[in-house]
């Protein structure tokens, strides 16, 4: 990034003056693509990621583990939402029509129809039904009853995540699934649990920097402490599209062992007994497929040992990105060490 704004340069210099806290998103990002890393978290132009398979997951987590929580974090709507670019181009009309009537009558009595100017800009601006003859006919792809329902139902979300009843099906019978398990819901604690036992759900914890120029963050599914048995467990609840079959490909695919690395870093970084030699802590994917499959995959201490030692390593290569302010490519390739 030879060239930079004003604007950048005040966005790095804030960002490099604060403590940072490196999360397992932020760490996915910053290995496989700096310049992504760069523009979310450097200049704090967060993109706005949503699917179906994004809010099926916290749905189901909220509903199993948090479920007092579930209507102040989503709200069901009563038929299908729009999907894909047609979603995109109504939340970019709302995001419109919250700066232009926030605070107005306008606000609640406008509907999507009074943007259709809007619609064609953005359309335009995405090349999207270009193709289409007239502007009625591509205004036409964008306003169907879905859409005009999902624009209503984004004035009174609030910050919630909105999802269809299908989706809200789908998460009931895979939580239905995991209730069902006796194995799963034992080790979540969501069964009858021995008092002496502590056990917090979607658990925020952070570390301080030490040895690296950033601390860690993440808000763990579930931490189960349990005294009688000297163990710490750590459950991550994962929703996978695939069979079970494939999640040691997913652990490879989506960086999941690092997130289980950082987690341990965390835990030993705030809960002491879990730095006693005669403790141990396990740690469990918790994994419910498309075909409402559960399985528990524990985790060894050999291969969590190992899981710790490759994060150290890339855990280096995003000191790198620190250090010297290079956000062009990621480490191997920024280093000139990739040959064919």
């Amino acid at each position: 990034m030879k060239f930079k704004t004003d604007e950048q340069k005040l966005a790095e210099a804030e960002f490099f003056a604060k403590k940072y806290y490196l999360s397992y998103s932020a760490l996915s990002k910053l290995l496989s693509s700096p310049t992504v890393f760069y523009t979310n978290y450097v200049l704090n132009q967060k993109e706005d990621i949503k699917g179906v398979y994004l809010d099926l997951g916290k749905a189901i987590h909220c509903l199993l583990l948090d479920r007092e929580q579930f209507e102040n974090q989503f709200i069901v709507a009563s038929s299908n939402i729009p999907t894909g670019n047609t979603q995109i181009v109504v939340d970019n009309v709302f995001a419109i029509h919250k700066e232009l009537t926030t605070g107005t009558d306008d606000f609640n009595s406008r509907d999507l129809g009074h943007y259709g100017d809007e619609i064609l800009d953005y359309l335009k601006e995405i090349n999207l039904h270009q193709s289409l003859k007239t502007d009625p006919q591509r205004i036409e792809k964008i306003i169907s009853p879905q859409s005009i329902e999902y624009f209503d139902y984004l004035k009174v979300a609030e910050g919630k995540t909105i999802i269809d009843n299908d989706t809200f099906e789908l998460c009931l019978q895979a939580v239905e699934a995991i209730n069902e398990n006796e194995a799963v819901t034992k080790l979540l604690g969501l069964e009858q649990v021995n008092a002496e036992e502590s056990i917090y759900n979607e658990y925020p914890l952070q570390a301080e920097p030490s040895v690296h120029p950033f601390g860690y963050k993440g808000i763990l599914d579930n931490l189960r402490i349990v005294p009688l048995e000297k163990t710490i467990y750590i459950n991550d609840v994962k929703r996978t599209g695939k069979s079970l079959v494939y999640f040691e490909e997913s652990v490879e695919k989506y960086n999941y062992w690092a997130q289980a690395a950082m987690y341990i870093k965390l835990v030993k970084a705030n809960i002491p007994e879990a730095n006693n030699i005669d403790w141990k802590i396990v740690f469990n994917f918790i994994v419910v497929d498309n075909f409402n499959q559960v399985y528990p995959f524990e985790v060894s201490a050999l291969t969590l040992a190992q899981w710790g030692v490759d994060l150290e390593l890339k855990l280096k290569e995003v000191e790198y990105h620190f250090k010297s302010n290079d956000f062009t490519l990621p480490f191997k390739f920024a280093t000139g060490k990739v040959t064919l």
